[in-house]
């Protein structure tokens, strides 16, 4: 997967405590978005999914589960999809932030394999 950043602990990206994902990558690129150095494709953090879950592996005791944003998740859906059914069988809950609006997205396990599923396109106006 082509990310740009990990943060193993983080209270602030849903319920308890998560490991949090930001995937590198994206081209809704909604006007006003304050990831736009995440929209670039270029590799940044280049692991695969297992490595990804080996760093999550290590942090279980201490976290709920995992958050997933960007970027655009659903850029990188095959390896989105494998990351959160890696953590669905090990009791990790999932939350992911994507553009897309829920008629978009293709691949319908997003909606098994999330327990929390933002969606839709950022709008600065909605801000307040």
């Amino acid at each position: 997967m082509n990310l740009a950043y990990i943060e193993e602990q983080s209270f602030i990206y849903g319920p308890g405590c998560r490991f949090v994902i930001w995937t590198q990558g994206c081209s809704i690129r909604c006007d006003g978005c304050w990831n736009q150095e995440m929209w670039d494709f270029n590799p940044k953090i280049l692991l695969s999914v297992q490595e990804i879950f080996e760093k999550i592996a290590a942090e279980k005791e201490y976290i709920e589960g995992i958050t997933i944003l960007g970027g655009e998740p659903l850029e990188q859906i095959s390896e989105t999809v494998e990351l959160l059914q890696k953590c669905k069988n090990e009791n990790l809950t999932a939350v992911l932030f994507t553009g897309y609006e829920i008629c978009e997205i293709k691949d319908k396990r997003i909606f098994e394999l999330c327990d929390i599923l933002i969606t839709g396109r950022f709008d600065s106006k909605k801000e307040h």
